[in-house]
């Protein structure tokens, strides 16, 4: 008995021996070596998470938390819906169905852009400045550039202003000048006049000359001037090439005009699809042409309709409208509530 006794005591220090080796090696944690190394503010730290820990273990066995699952796991948990098949009967009432249907009709092509432009000839004037620069006690460097306004000033009659310039010599270097020019030479018949004094530019601090400039007109009955995109050399002429938004009331006037054409083409041919689509079509670049401002003061030169006023192409919008109308409905067209 004694013996039993003495045999459980030394395997209980030889236990406890092995453990105060173990923590003092490193291999094995001891509380008191954690609480001499460590600060308080993990100390603090340590003894909440242990908390957590023994509130979760508790915990565990009366309740289950969900699990999270990420958007990725969750859209594949989820059972996906049977796609519903789409009906190859066309729906005439959808706008898409119409902009698919007006890919099988012809299109409508814009009026050729002119590969040179033609030239007109005129009677008038442009605005020159002679310019020099200072070279020591004399000038050089003579040339020639456009006033600010580089548009061709008409003169009706080709009635020039007579008598001399006021500097003969700032006349004399403008001709010499223009003669070398290969466009708006000057010619047998022109005239050079001169209608200021010379203007000098100094150094803003030390008050040097550096150079001087004088204004000139250039009379000639023989101007030629580049014609606009319209053919027209009135720039108030305007058209569907013309550049910017301009032109546009001009170019949607011509879209409804050739839609109709189809529609009724379509129409006499029982083609009802077809001419159901080129009607709406129609209507529709009404509706923008409706949002689109027709400035006043311009000329609006169409394909088929002639040339109108910014009053006249209002009226004849609202006359195509009401004929796209009566078509849109004399080919099965209904619910126009979108459309207006």
């Amino acid at each position: 008995m004694f013996g039993h006794v003495i045999k459980a005591s030394v395997l209980l220090i030889c236990f406890g021996g092995c453990g105060a080796i173990k923590s003092f090696t490193g291999k094995g944690t001891s509380p008191l070596k954690s609480a001499m190394t460590s600060t308080p503010r993990q100390t603090e730290a340590n003894h909440a998470t242990q908390k957590g820990r023994d509130d979760g273990a508790s915990g565990s066995a009366t309740r289950k938390t969900p699990r999270r699952t990420s958007r990725a796991s969750a859209a594949e948990d989820t059972p996906k819906k049977p796609r519903r098949k789409r009906s190859s009967v066309k729906d005439p009432h959808r706008r898409g169905d119409y902009e698919q249907a007006l890919l099988g009709i012809p299109a409508y092509v814009k009026t050729a852009r002119p590969a040179k432009r033609p030239t007109r000839q005129v009677c008038g004037y442009y605005l020159y400045d002679l310019k020099q620069d200072r070279r020591g006690s004399g000038w050089s460097n003579t040339r020639l550039s456009f006033n600010l306004n580089r548009s061709i000033h008409q003169v009706d009659g080709c009635k020039f202003p007579k008598g001399a310039s006021r500097s003969k010599r700032a006349a004399s270097m403008a001709e010499k000048l223009l003669r070398k020019r290969r466009a708006q030479r000057f010619a047998k018949g022109d005239k050079v006049v001169v209608n200021g004094n010379w203007r000098v530019t100094r150094h803003s601090i030390t008050n040097q000359l550096l150079r001087r400039r004088v204004g000139f007109m250039h009379y000639s009955k023989n101007h030629q001037v580049p014609l606009s995109n319209c053919l027209s050399a009135d720039p108030k002429l305007v058209c569907e090439l013309s550049p910017g938004s301009t032109g546009l009331p001009a170019e949607r006037a011509n879209i409804v005009h050739f839609r109709m054409e189809q529609a009724r083409s379509f129409q006499q041919r029982s083609q009802v699809t077809q001419c159901r689509t080129a009607a709406w079509d129609a209507l529709r670049n009404l509706k923008w042409a409706e949002r689109s401002s027709v400035r006043s003061g311009f000329t609006f030169k169409t394909r088929w309709n002639g040339e109108q006023d910014a009053k006249k192409l209002k009226a004849l919008f609202g006359q195509q409208k009401q004929e796209a109308l009566r078509l849109f409905k004399g080919c099965e067209g209904a619910r126009l509530s979108y459309l207006l």
